[in-house]
């Protein structure tokens, strides 16, 4: 092994070692240890009688050259200022705080969070170190949030100042999406559709999103038309629905959280609902009363009038006591009717005190309706002349109806009235008359079904006038009576005001216009009684009728027609009895009616 021994390097030795002079010997020294030196050297001159084969060795012109010479890297100067790259975790567009790190190329000192320069947002606290330091930041508003390191704000070990950062934008939406929910704006009593609109494409929006007091979700949530979503509910009646969508159940692109909805409120069933629902059927019920009201008051007064006629006729002849029945009925309705009848003449026989009721029961095989009716009258009739009966009367009506349709109930009905009738004898056999009356009636209904109770108190109004023109022509074995009558009678109903309790709920505003009844026909009815010259009191009668009629309720229904009637009547030998079947059957406004008519009267 060989042994070197350590030499300091010297002018001296180096021209030893070249064999030449050398002039301007600079030793360098070396840094750091000698085991951990970096570099170390020295430079010369050579001189200009140096051998030129020293430049086959130095690898230069050895006359006159400077030469440096290095053992390891050469110390020289760091001027190299430090680069910044700023990067964030942030995603555009982006809601609240996010992290910007600032990435220095080589270590740093210096550097503070006002350095970093934030525009629409607000800095956190700088954290880090060496070549790489983080801040948070926090957006002000929707925009870009711009994040800027100016130059010279960090040095590094050899006092170089950074370079400036290229700027960071970081698109931010702050805005929370909204929800709008709309829905039915009225009573409802059925399933119902809700719809929600965003303000803005959101995510995450399900079923458990939705708040329902009162109601069940019963489809799946359509979003085929996002951000408008719609889905079904089911409410239950009786009761105020809320549906709302609760906040933070959905999010937009950039992470917001939608606020909470509006809250629909749906009132599920209701009396006034059901009753307004319903107001057809209802006001049915109360037309449906009143009409069979005004067919009993005009019956009763023609009644009135038909009796009068027949005491004109027959020259005043005085009954104390009568009773009288008779039964008609239909394919839809079925109709009693009974009388009784007395009256007082005066003295003198010009004057007469009439006192009688009459009982009327009507059903209707349509709707299984039926109403019993009580009237009751009395009436001052007397001659004002040979030619001239005028009479009088006040009356009371009382009445009860069974009511069996889509409502079901009763009805009572007390009534007052006044009127009065005259017949007038225009020449031999030929009579005119005419009736008028004025009633009033209250009401008291209470009428159901599966849902609602309804109770009301009302008061109708009823005006009716009437006349005839008669003739009675006797022949050899028959009778002609031909018969011109008119009729028309009107109830006025008007607001009818009601009490209702429907779904456990109670309302005392209930109400509707039932409006008005009209009545109106006119009859042309030339009978032919057949007598035969037969002494057991038998006639056949044959009538043709031709008849025109208005009905009038919720609406106007105007028809004519014609039909024929059929009699027979038989009178019992001592004339205290009697018994006329009428059987009619009349085709009016394409509507075939066929009716028969047992009537029966007994005297006293």
């Amino acid at each position: 092994m060989t042994d070197y021994v350590r030499t300091e390097l010297t002018a001296d030795v180096l021209e030893a070692c070249l064999d030449t002079p050398v002039t301007d010997f600079t030793p360098v020294a070396s840094t750091g240890s000698f085991a951990t030196q970096t570099h170390m050297g020295f430079s010369f001159t050579v001189e200009s009688s140096a051998d030129e084969t020293l430049g086959s060795i130095l690898g230069n012109d050895p006359v006159g050259g400077t030469y440096s010479i290095y053992v390891g890297t050469p110390s020289v100067p760091d001027e190299t200022p430090p680069t910044v790259v700023l990067t964030s975790n942030a995603e555009d567009p982006h809601s609240g705080l996010f992290t910007v790190t600032a990435t220095f190329s080589e270590v740093v000192t210096g550097l503070t969070a006002e350095d970093i320069v934030v525009t629409n947002g607000t800095k956190g606290a700088l954290n880090g170190s060496g070549t790489a330091y983080t801040l948070d930041v926090t957006p002000s508003a929707d925009g870009a949030v711009t994040v800027n390191v100016a130059a010279d704000v960090a040095t590094d070990a050899a006092t170089n100042g950074n370079t400036a950062a290229k700027e960071l934008n970081v698109t931010t939406d702050q805005t929370a999406p909204t929800v709008a929910i709309t829905g039915p704006t009225g009573v409802i009593t059925e399933d119902f559709t809700v719809t929600a609109i965003f303000s803005e494409a959101v995510s995450g929006f399900t079923f458990q999103s939705v708040s329902l007091t009162n109601a069940r979700m019963v489809s799946e949530i359509d979003s085929s038309n996002a951000p408008t979503y719609t889905f079904v509910v089911s409410p239950t009646l009786g009761t105020t629905v809320e549906v709302s969508i609760l906040a933070d159940m959905a999010v937009d692109e950039a992470g917001n959280s939608n606020t909470a909805s509006n809250v629909l409120t749906v009132q599920a069933g209701s009396p006034a609902s059901y009753f307004e629902e319903n107001e057809d059927a209802i006001r049915k019920v109360i037309v449906g009363d009143a009409l069979r009201s005004l067919r009993s008051n005009v019956a009763t007064n023609k009644q009135l009038v038909q009796g009068a006629l027949s005491r004109f006729e027959s020259g005043g002849d005085t009954v104390e006591f009568d009773v009288d029945g008779s039964l008609k009925a239909t394919s839809s309705s079925a109709e009693t009717n009974g009388t009784f009848f007395g009256q007082t003449a005066s003295e003198d026989g010009t004057a007469l005190r009439i006192v009688s009721g009459n009982f009327d029961l009507q059903r209707d095989a349509e709707t299984g309706s039926s109403t019993a009716t009580i009237n009751g009258r009395v009436a001052w009739e007397a001659m004002q002349s040979e030619a001239t009966l005028l009479s009088c009367y006040v009356g009371g009506e009382l009445a009860y109806s069974n009511l069996d349709d889509t409502f079901s109930g009763n009805q009572t009905r007390v009534g007052v009235n006044v009127g009065g009738y005259v017949v007038q004898a225009l020449g031999e056999g030929v009579f005119a008359s005419g009736f008028a009356s004025f009633g009033l009636g209250s009401n008291n209904l209470g009428i159901s079904d599966e849902v609602i109770v309804l109770e009301s108190d009302y008061t109708t109004r009823t005006a009716i006038i009437g006349g005839s023109l008669t003739g009675t022509y006797e022949g050899e074995g028959y009778e002609l009576r031909p018969e011109l009558a008119f009729s028309y009678g009107q109830t006025w109903i008007g607001d009818v005001g009601f009490a209702g309790v429907a779904y456990g709920l109670t309302d005392t505003e209930l109400s509707l216009d039932a409006g008005n009844v009209i009545l109106a026909n006119l009859t042309f009815r030339p009978e032919v009684i057949l007598t035969g010259g037969a002494d057991n009191g038998a006639k056949f009668s044959f009538a043709p009728r031709f008849i025109c009629e208005s009905r009038e309720t919720s609406t106007r229904v105007s028809n004519c027609g014609m039909g024929a009637e059929f009699g027979i009547t038989h009178k019992s030998e001592d004339g205290l009895s009697s018994t006329n079947l009428r059987v009619v059957r009349d085709r009016v406004g394409g509507r075939t009616q066929t009716s028969a008519m047992l009537h029966l009267q007994r005297k006293f």
